[in-house]
């Protein structure tokens, strides 16, 4: 945010407009609700100001993301796909991997798990072509979320391992991070509680300390859902509260 501010020319609504992109990202992180929704209606109005597709982009994207977590399913669409065509205008190809990313995510959380593939699968190939191999881990991992909740086993191994390849190649630990935990939820999704509770410890036990805090939240969240899939229900409660405190 601070960069973006400081490019930013002083009345220039486009270059505002990015910025505001990134505060309401910010405190989307921080789980300020309010202020996401007030700093992503201020970039919609830069941008529109503007006419600069680029900063349109940011705009609509970081809108959508708020309203999918928001349950708005249908304005979430709307805006990711706006985003996806605004991306497109602009030039900028990492843009539109990122709105087609953005329309995977929105499509999966819908239950519309084909059309989830189908962005996922764009996305990727976006990404290969551009040779960004961070991108291809991140939506890769993604594909193998979404293949266990297709319950396809096998299409989440295979995606999960092309995660770790390409995360790898990227010197990326986040990805590397959170394709183990995939591996760990699959087994859990298989039926191996016990199994799922041992990666998961491990993987908690052993992460990188510059690992995102938000990240290693998901994580207790993840071994929370096993603890209690494997009948400790005080073991759960524990690291549910652990989940909370590494995500405040």
């Amino acid at each position: 945010l601070a960069d973006a501010l400081q490019a930013a020319p002083e009345g220039d609504p486009a270059s505002l407009a990015v910025a505001e992109a990134a505060r309401a990202r910010g405190h989307f992180r921080a789980r300020d609700a309010a202020a996401a929704a007030a700093a992503a209606a201020r970039s919609r109005e830069l941008a529109a100001s503007s006419g600069d597709a680029y900063a349109s982009f940011h705009a609509l994207r970081q809108s959508a993301a708020i309203q999918m977590n928001r349950g708005e399913i249908e304005p979430a669409i709307r805006d990711f796909s706006a985003s996806l065509a605004a991306a497109r205008a602009s030039g900028e190809p990492l843009a539109a991997v990122a709105a087609l990313a953005g329309l995977g995510t929105v499509a999966q959380f819908a239950g519309a798990l084909d059309d989830a593939v189908r962005f996922y699968a764009d996305a990727r190939d976006a990404a290969a072509r551009l040779d960004e191999p961070g991108l291809e881990a991140m939506i890769e991992n993604n594909l193998g979320y979404l293949a266990i909740d297709n319950r396809d086993f096998d299409a989440a191994r295979r995606a999960f391992d092309r995660a770790e390849e390409r995360a790898a190649r990227a010197g990326n630990r986040q990805i590397s991070f959170t394709q183990a935990s995939g591996r760990a939820m699959r087994k859990l999704a298989q039926g191996d509680a016990a199994g799922s509770v041992a990666d998961l410890q491990a993987l908690l036990q052993r992460a990188d300390p510059g690992i995102d805090a938000y990240l290693r939240g998901e994580m207790w969240v993840f071994l929370a859902r096993a603890q209690a899939a494997g009948g400790d229900a005080a073991a759960a409660r524990r690291d549910a509260l652990r989940a909370i405190e590494e995500m405040a």
